[in-house]
């Protein structure tokens, strides 16, 4: 992580760790970066191919910063699964002390009969970042295909034939739990909170089959997390959204 600092002269200072960078997330005091931990070729009998029953696990780094210096190394831990984006991950704690990140284990790909979906927190414990609490087996056969951390609640959508819409309550970060759950079809690629009660989901329909079947924005009510609710639909056979 190279630091500029925006002043009339500039003096750049760097930090590293050797491990390669794929997804990042940054709060306004800390840089998350994560990797594909790395699979031993042996665990295979076909080490040319990818193996397609193998444990694969994200590394997750920290990085913290403030207005008086270059970033600094923290900590390092792991996570089951892979992860989908940036917004996979959310600081929990009036002073970002927690991370929560969403991950999908099986092969990082496709969805399998042997795929879930699981969300973590961690915490720092000297140079380590190690669990605290977890949700568990969310969408069984299923992938992530979005996530966001709103207040002290997470949404989470699985996909495979339906859309599970999966409320998690983070309101004692160390004690995560599955609060509503609700399924659809289709699924949404990227959801938007527009208030405390409402999210956006924007992605795709899909037909009783799993088959893409178009563009598709659906407005859900989590007013109660127990049970949200689909308030609002608009689909588009034809659509396609960078969104």
């Amino acid at each position: 992580i190279v630091s500029l600092p925006v002043t009339p002269k500039i003096e750049v200072a760097a930090t590293a760790l050797l491990a390669p960078g794929e997804v990042i997330y940054a709060s306004p005091t800390n840089v998350y970066i994560t990797s594909q931990a790395w699979v031993d070729p042996t665990l295979t009998e076909e080490p040319s191919k990818l193996p397609k029953k193998i444990d694969w696990k994200t590394a997750v780094h920290r990085f913290t910063f403030d207005q008086t210096g270059p970033a600094r190394y923290v900590a390092s831990g792991t996570v089951p699964g892979t992860v989908r984006n940036s917004f996979s991950m959310g600081e929990m704690g009036s002073g970002g002390e927690r991370l929560g990140i969403a991950t999908t284990s099986g092969t990082p790909w496709s969805a399998t009969d042997k795929s879930t979906s699981q969300l973590v927190v961690l915490k720092t414990e000297g140079t380590d970042l190690v669990r605290t609490g977890s949700v568990d087996r969310m969408g069984d056969g299923e992938s992530i295909q979005s996530v966001r951390f709103a207040g002290n609640r997470a949404y989470v959508v699985t996909f495979r034939q339906t859309d599970p819409f999966f409320v998690i309550d983070l309101s004692d970060p160390d004690r995560p739990r599955l609060a509503g759950e609700l399924k659809l079809l289709g699924y949404s690629g990227y959801l938007h909170p527009i208030s405390e009660t409402r999210i956006l989901g924007i992605g795709r329909d899909a037909d009783a089959k799993g088959a893409d079947v178009g563009m598709k924005a659906t407005l859900f009510d989590v007013s109660d997390a127990a049970a949200p609710k689909a308030i609002g639909s608009w689909t588009d056979p034809d659509g396609y959204s960078d969104v």
